[in-house]
């Protein structure tokens, strides 16, 4: 893959991705998520106050719900060029990628359909409402089976820790993204306090950390292109 077509694909994603949350925070006012102990008819609230506008932030949603898959292409990318033979740990993060962006579609299909007839029994509006959210937190495997072979590339290349695009500290904070984005799962054991979907475990530090990782990672992507660009025999 040439380092142009890398760089656009990074540049789609990240704008995508932007977007994507964007719409979340001021289209569907998810963020910070709303409480998960709320009856049915606060939740038929949600849906029912600014129908239009939600429904506008969900399609946008939908439309960049992909955003992950043209990053993960540049980091497979990046992955294939430090491993020897049949780039394993490539295929595996491209494979898990592939399947985990599924998990940014269903959020925000769900919401709309809760939204799509927000007159319905309230009580069917939180089951969609409450099954859309669970897609958001719960499904941990595909996301730790994208990192770790980041984690794996990272602390065992050879080659050039000031140039390589997975240098041997990323691999460090990769472990620890996969530890800390375990936490959402707990959300299921609980309704309120620092477990649940708004609590400072369970969302906030998962965005805090994640956000690092996603700037690390874009740094070191980024600085591994230029330094190929300039020396194209670069590992």
């Amino acid at each position: 893959m040439s380092i142009k077509a890398q760089r656009w694909l990074l540049t789609i994603g990240l704008i995508f991705g932007s977007i994507w949350f964007l719409a979340m925070i001021f289209f569907l006012d998810f963020i910070p998520p709303p409480h998960a102990d709320l009856d049915p008819n606060a939740v038929a609230e949600l849906y029912t106050q600014s129908n239009l506008k939600f429904r506008i932030g969900t399609v946008i949603m939908l439309a960049m719900s992909g955003f992950w898959f043209p990053i993960a292409m540049v980091i497979t990318a990046q992955m294939a060029r430090l491993e020897k033979g049949f780039p394993l740990w490539a295929v595996m993060q491209c494979a898990a990628s592939a399947v985990g962006v599924v998990f940014f579609i269903l959020p925000p299909m769900l919401w709309a359909l809760a939204a799509f007839s927000a007159g319905r029994n309230p009580e069917i509006t939180q089951m969609v409402h409450d099954f859309g959210w669970m897609t958001f937190f719960v499904p941990i495997g595909m996301f730790t089976f994208q990192l770790l072979p980041i984690a794996v590339i990272a602390l065992t290349s050879k080659s050039d820790d000031k140039h390589k695009a997975f240098p041997r500290w990323l691999g460090y904070l990769t472990l620890f993204e996969i530890i800390s984005g375990e936490f959402p799962v707990v959300t299921i054991l609980f309704k309120d306090g620092p477990f649940s979907w708004p609590g400072v475990f369970a969302f906030w530090q998962v965005v805090f950390v994640f956000s690092v990782w996603v700037s690390a990672l874009v740094f070191t992507l980024t600085r591994a292109m230029r330094h190929q660009e300039a020396h194209p025999s670069a590992g």
